[in-house]
């Protein structure tokens, strides 16, 4: 907790989004960008599952189709340690993406792991959805933009380091979405 609250504090996560504003919003169809307050760190160790959400879909969580996320790799997201996207899954309504909840006695609801962004009921996509994933490898300096809407995550880290990223969340000021969320609260700032 400490450490995403150090990354909180520091300028340069917020300057990524003002540096690339107007490719993001090129990209995203965005007018007046505004990005998360508060972005996740994710830490994501050699072969350990329980570092990471799975194969989800934002919307399944209350995110609207009308936000967006930049995943910035802290470390290079290569052999094994790489987000997965299902091609074209935004397209998609929820339904063509069918999940069972399951419990996670990990994480509660309110702690501090759920504050960091796991998931204390979270929603398990099939086998088939999770193995139909691609992984998008993606080094130091470079970053990934997805839509809410798609499917991706990673089960587990197969590469022989620990990955570390983080993700922003982007919408547009005047979209109609949810700007007040789980425990976190008002999570938008303006650039």
């Amino acid at each position: 907790v400490g450490l995403m609250k150090k990354l909180h504090q520091m300028p340069e996560w917020k300057e990524i989004v003002r540096d690339n504003s107007e490719e993001i919003s090129y990209f995203t169809g965005i007018d007046e960008l505004i990005y998360q307050k508060e972005p996740y760190l994710r830490i994501a160790r050699p072969d350990r599952t329980e570092d990471n959400i799975g194969i989800h879909r934002d919307t399944h969580y209350g995110a609207s189709t009308s936000e967006w996320v930049l995943w910035v790799p802290l470390t290079d997201s290569i052999r094994g340690a790489e987000l997965k996207i299902l091609t074209a899954s935004h397209y998609e309504p929820d339904e063509a993406y069918p999940w069972t909840q399951v419990e996670n006695p990990s994480v509660e609801k309110g702690s501090d792991k759920h504050w960091l962004g796991f998931r204390y009921a979270p929603k398990k996509m099939s086998n088939q959805v999770e193995d139909s994933c691609t992984p998008v490898p993606c080094f130091l300096g470079e970053a990934i933009i997805f839509n809410c809407g798609c499917v991706h995550g990673q089960i587990v880290n197969e590469a022989p380091w620990t990955r570390f990223s983080i993700d922003i969340r982007l919408t547009d000021k005047n979209a109609d979405v949810q700007k007040t969320r789980g425990v976190h609260g008002e999570i938008y700032a303006s650039l």
